[in-house]
């Protein structure tokens, strides 16, 4: 996979009576990923997946590090993973990630989970993991510089030799199937240990220093059902809860994600081909990481109502009406970014 993108962006500022700034945030990225795989069964009871994967990146990005050149990293990568039928009831899955870069130390991801089917319907899991993060290139070579008509000003510089950031992740995972498969039901419960987190100590004098200096952990409870009590209907709820704990001012990881949401669903198909439609989308209050950007909670409904018209025996038109936000206008992702409700008409045309 090659993929390739161009920012060009650049533009001056007046900060203080006499006092511009010139911003060169112009960007240039490049990745190249390759990768073999290879999935096997070398007994009745057993499944093996394995593979390699090499990665270059460039990335050119004045504003951040400071000069015009093009800045490189590697990656090499091997990965496999197992899965043993123990018993009829019980898999067990080992596998790990080994990768080598060019940027941060060697890292091994191992991964183990069980999963147990103590009834024919009804299962249990276990899952333990844990995973790195290698720093990018901009964050491994960050010097970002204010240029004013007076001189530079050094404001933000990364220490040399980042390391990898680290977590581990701990889930007990429940999943039953009732009424003949009509019901069924997830439920999870996690925990998840984050360290070597990059941030900078907020101090009174510049630059800023990015290096590894924090850490923090989560825990929380995932819930989804779904009831299909027929073919033409469908029932869907999702909820989730978390609760970060960090002990780190800058950022504040505690207010990083919502502590709850939770999605509805509710979908039919009537008689004369008609479909009717509903989604209810419910997200709290929530802060993204550096940007003192705090959003409020987030309500959205919408409603669909579509009717499929056959033209011959094998081709068929869809016309759909289709009103987003339907409960009114909503911050979206943005502090001051509002998404109003709004309503069209989409016509898909299907041939058999």
């Amino acid at each position: 996979m090659y993929s390739y993108n161009r920012v060009d962006n650049q533009f001056t500022s007046n900060i203080a009576p006499g006092i511009t700034s010139f911003t060169n945030n112009d960007q240039r990225a490049e990745r190249l990923d390759l990768e073999f795989q290879h999935t096997l069964e070398p007994t009745d009871n057993t499944r093996l997946i394995w593979g390699l994967g090499h990665r270059e990146d460039q990335a050119m990005a004045p504003l951040w590090l400071n000069n015009h050149k093009t800045e490189k990293s590697h990656l090499q990568r091997f990965f496999t993973n197992i899965e043993w039928r123990l018993t009829e009831q019980l898999i067990l899955n080992v596998g790990a990630l080994a990768e080598q870069n060019s940027l941060a130390d060697n890292n091994i991801s191992p991964r183990i989970a069980l999963n147990y089917l103590f009834l024919p319907n009804h299962s249990l899991r276990l899952i333990a993991s844990s995973a790195n993060r290698t720093p990018t290139i901009t964050e491994a070579h960050l010097d970002f510089t204010l240029k004013t008509s007076i001189g530079s000003l050094p404001h933000t510089t990364s220490e040399d030799n980042l390391e990898s950031e680290q977590t581990e992740y701990f889930e007990l995972g429940y999943h039953g199937q009732f009424l003949n498969n009509k019901l069924s039901g997830d439920i999870k419960l996690y925990r998840q240990n984050f360290d070597d987190l990059l941030s900078s100590k907020l101090t009174s004098s510049l630059p800023l220093i990015v290096d590894n200096r924090d850490s923090a952990s989560s825990k929380g409870i995932e819930l989804e059902i779904n009831y299909r009590p027929s073919h033409q209907t469908l029932f869907h709820g999702g909820f989730s809860y978390i609760d970060i704990d960090s002990q780190s001012a800058n950022p504040d990881y505690s207010r990083s994600a919502p502590t709850t949401d939770f999605n509805l669903l509710a979908s039919t198909h009537l008689d004369n081909n008609w479909r009717v439609s509903s989604a209810f989308y419910y997200r709290d209050e929530m802060e993204w990481l550096r940007s003192e950007n705090r959003l409020g909670s987030f309500k959205r409904l919408d409603l669909t109502v579509a009717k499929t018209v056959k033209l011959t025996g094998k081709e068929a038109i869809t016309l759909s009406f289709m009103l987003q936000n339907a409960l009114g206008k909503n911050e979206t992702f943005v502090d001051g970014n509002h998404y109003d409700n709004r309503g069209f008409i989409e016509i898909d045309y299907h041939v058999h």
